[in-house]
């Protein structure tokens, strides 16, 4: 372990600073997502990739029932927008991998406002069957 010396720690603070001015520029310019019949929804499909042409026919089949289900489908996912997750709702993170990395975020963001965040996500050993999920959850 090397000792502590001050330029190293001018070195750190000047990474910090860094890394925070590349964070806050990236929360300007890269965020996009997409919203599919959200304005009046009770439960909020969330998903991104494959997962979210999947989802978009559980929101078509559940609208058709007469639900009122929406589908937020990120596609970029760094920097998350916490701000998106400010309704109060219930919401579903279906994705295809294996310990549901999204729906972490998904948590994280709608903690003080959310009624209810599922998950429906593929695990070990088995395939996720989003469109059935999504269509249960919602009925």
């Amino acid at each position: 372990c090397r000792p502590f010396s001050a330029a190293r720690a001018q070195q750190r603070s000047y990474h910090q600073r860094r890394l925070e001015a590349k964070y806050k520029r990236a929360q300007q310019t890269e965020p996009r997502w997409e919203l599919y019949d959200c304005d009046d929804a009770d439960i909020l499909l969330v998903g991104y990739g494959i997962t979210s042409r999947i989802l978009r026919s559980a929101v078509e089949a559940a609208r058709s029932q007469g639900q009122r289900v929406g589908l937020f489908r990120p596609i970029t996912l760094w920097p998350f927008l916490d701000e998106l997750f400010e309704r109060d709702c219930r919401y579903l993170v279906c994705e295809l991998n294996y310990d549901g990395q999204l729906v972490r975020e998904v948590m994280r963001a709608a903690a003080a406002v959310a009624d209810e965040v599922d998950a429906a996500a593929a695990r070990r050993g088995g395939r996720c069957d989003l469109a059935c999920r999504s269509a249960a959850v919602c009925r």
